[in-house]
């Protein structure tokens, strides 16, 4: 056997000697580890045993002999009724507890017991003591009340004791349990590693045989490898150099040519430094020479910063890798070139699109915050609308002009509430609740919505079919789309007026743009005015958010960035095309539905009774909630505050049929009220209002209804009535 490779059997014999030794210490140190976790453990549950048998159960004696039953009561029924059964009972329960005392003297050594042990032996043997002038008392056939005053002793001495005494107990006791459930979650852990220290030792060990039976199978390949390897280089995409440690080149596969625009046998024997740029050269050789006293693998630097030099003079981008090896005892330098033109320019144009997408995700969380700042408040300015429509419908005339408007007022508030929700829905992306809509009925309500507010000079009119089709979607985020195109086409018109046009019809969508197993057929809806139309510069900007041709303060940019995010998550797609002078028209595509729409139940206040606590620290909210329960047939109480509530829940008998709180509230929490109200009724039902989405609340559970603001009468009646029935199949 060759010398080197005896020293290499050797060196490897000595290594699994010196591994197998080290292990075997590791496993000694890892029992004994074991071995004093677990005593740790086994001693603190003996201790904590020890205090339930030492310490708890005399406790607990000392208590029974002292409290209802025992010496404090044998000792006021021997003073009310003079019977010697009480008075011998009641020295029979100072004995117990005397005695139970002392056992507990001689084992708690903590200043704190031994002083809160002494309150309650005095307190007991001042029993004793006014048990034998009782004694005295009776035989002298003394008054009554005379005697209960004589006697009357102060307990509140030995109840502190108590109370101290249980302090330290339950001190202890916390101290054992946690000192156990460390040592228990060490042992734990140490398993765990032995384990996963064996499964590594196997690991290692087949790893080792596989690697052994690979080592020979290696050797016989060495050579076929070799080979193998130079007729690789030949065929790499890459250019292959082999540099030396003079800087002359060596090897240079034929890759060279297609790159640099050399034959490999024009630079065998000529420095690396052919192939770089002259303004170059000189700081090459010294990177080239630090390089060779410490080669290291890997990319030379970055792509962006290398330029090789071609044989006609012209420079190409490139990317370097380096890698070494030794030929024939000298330092081979293997620099793999590519060509990173395309590359480059890619990557350009990609961080180019990645700032502009960085830049409008940051807009987009600043509507979100905006958004999240306003909704509470707005919810609340929306409650007393509705809620006093809801009244006013109540009490006007069928066939009155006056119910009609009051019907508008209210259509119009809960538009205003889907668009708070749609807001929101904007800053939390996904939160889309889509139903099988009509959209001629959508183009109808949104038309009819924005009417009212559209110029006398501005023509407004809608064709196409009247009923149908469906799609998949959101009605109001759909109403939303269309009053936010008609509002920009009134916009556009400006002072001089003209026509708006919507149009809805059903085509056939192009193969290409369909769903895989989707719809064949597509809804288009067009809106069209004959304004003074838009530049190609603000077409390629009409759909980025807080973009706006608008004077400052009469738009925010959003709209149409918001319209079309909704048509792109439903599948479809939002158009626009203008010219100058010829007016602009934007398109919605969406996919036809095949599915029918679920019915709308119809809104029917239910009618109640019995009194129902309502806690909102919004007067007009307060107040048109109030009469929206009166007017239901329930008795409310109104309050304003949780802490007011808690307070009326303290001092009142009579118990509510339902406690409704809004969730946001200055001081205490819902969340206290929610508490209380269960722990006081618990068959009560909570209702929450709120202009958020509660889901996510700890607190908000089963037994908690969520109602969200702005409400109506019918959704009250309905949450009061759900509530209860809930309420009931729980308990």
């Amino acid at each position: 056997m060759p010398k080197r490779a005896r020293r290499k059997l050797s060196w490897r014999i000595t290594s699994v000697f010196a591994a197998t030794m080290l292990v075997c210490l590791a496993v000694g140190v890892y029992g004994q580890r074991i071995i004093y976790i677990q005593d740790q453990e086994h001693a603190q549950v003996d201790a904590l045993i020890a205090l339930h048998q030492n310490v708890v159960a005399p406790l607990n004696a000392v208590r029974r002999e002292i409290g209802f039953g025992g010496l404090i009561h044998n000792f006021k029924n021997y003073v009310l009724r003079g019977d010697p059964v009480y008075a011998s009972a009641a020295e029979a329960n100072a004995q117990v507890a005397l005695g139970e005392l002392d056992r507990l003297n001689a084992i708690m050594e903590q200043p704190e017991a031994q002083r809160a042990i002494d309150l309650v032996r005095d307190t007991v043997r001042q029993y004793q003591e006014m048990l034998g002038i009782a004694v005295q008392m009776h035989s002298a056939q003394a008054e009554i009340d005379s005697l209960d005053a004589t006697v009357k002793i102060d307990d509140r001495a030995a109840l502190e004791g108590l109370k101290i005494l249980d302090a330290v107990t339950e001190g202890l006791a916390s101290t054992y349990t946690t000192h156990a459930k460390h040592f228990s979650h060490e042992l734990d852990d140490l398993l765990e590693l032995g384990l996963m220290v064996f499964i590594v030792l196997i690991a290692g060990a087949v790893a080792l045989c596989i690697i052994l039976i690979g080592q020979y199978r290696l050797t016989i390949r060495l050579q076929e490898a070799h080979q193998e390897v130079n007729a690789l280089i030949s065929a790499a995409p890459d250019v292959v150099i082999y540099v030396g440690a003079d800087g002359k080149i060596r090897y240079v596969n034929d890759r060279v040519f297609d790159l640099l625009g050399y034959e490999p046998s024009e630079l065998l024997g000529q420095s690396i430094e052919t192939l770089v740029p002259e303004t170059a050269r000189g700081e090459h050789v010294g990177h080239r020479r630090d390089y060779m006293r410490s080669p290291k693998s890997g990319p030379m630097t970055e792509a962006r910063d290398l330029l090789a030099r071609a044989k006609d003079g012209s420079t190409v981008p490139v990317s370097i890798g380096l890698s070494t090896h030794f030929h024939d005892g000298e330092r081979i330098v293997i620099a793999a070139i590519r060509d990173v033109s395309v590359e480059r320019a890619l990557t350009v144009a990609r961080e180019t699109e990645l700032q502009g997408q960085l830049h409008q995700a940051d807009k987009l969380r600043t509507v979100g915050t905006l958004a999240g700042g306003i909704a509470h408040d707005f919810n609340n300015i929306l409650t007393p609308i509705m809620g006093y429509s809801d009244l006013l419908l109540a009490t006007l005339p069928t066939e009155s002009q006056e119910r009609e408007d009051v019907k508008v007022i209210k259509r119009a508030a809960g538009r205003a509430r889907e668009i708070v929700a749609q807001l929101l829905a904007f800053s939390r992306p996904g939160d889309d609740l889509r139903s099988i809509v009509s959209v001629s009925a959508s183009i109808a309500e949104a038309s009819e919505l924005i009417r009212p507010t559209i110029p006398p000079n501005v023509k407004l009119t809608v064709a196409g079919i009247s009923d149908g089709p469906m799609v998949d979607a959101n009605a109001g985020r759909l109403q939303q789309v269309l009053v936010n195109l008609i509002r920009n086409a009134v916009d556009a018109l400006g002072a001089r007026g003209g026509s708006i046009s919507i149009r809805c019809y059903v085509d056939e969508m192009p193969v290409g743009d369909r769903a895989i197993g989707g719809a064949a057929r597509q809804v288009r809806i067009e809106v069209e005015d004959d304004g003074p139309g838009m530049t190609s510069e603000i077409l390629n900007q009409v759909f980025d958010p807080f973009f706006t041709t608008k004077p400052v303060g009469q738009g925010s940019g959003l709209g149409l960035s918001v319209a079309y995010g909704i048509i792109t998550s439903w599948n479809g797609r939002l158009m626009v095309r203008s010219q100058p002078g010829k007016g602009t028209v934007f398109t919605i595509l969406l996919p036809v539905s095949t599915a029918k729409p679920e019915k709308v139940p119809t809104e029917t206040a239910l009618l109640g009774g019995g009194r129902v606590l309502l806690v909102d620290d919004d007067p007009d909210v307060r107040s048109v909630t109030g009469r929206m329960l009166t007017q239901l047939g329930y008795e409310p109480v109104l309050i304003s505050r949780v802490d007011e509530a808690l307070d009326y829940l303290d001092t009142e008998t009579e118990m509510p049929i339902a406690v409704i709180s809004d969730h946001s509230m200055p001081g205490r929490p819902a969340a206290d009220l929610q508490a209380a109200v269960n722990r006081r009724w618990p068959s009560v039902p909570f209702i929450t209002i709120s202009g958020f989405d509660l889901s996510g609340l700890d607190y908000v559970a089963d037994k908690v209804t969520v109602l969200r603001k702005p409400i109506t009468i019918f959704e009250l009646s309905s949450a009061i009535v759900k509530a209860r029935m809930r309420r009931s199949d729980i308990n």
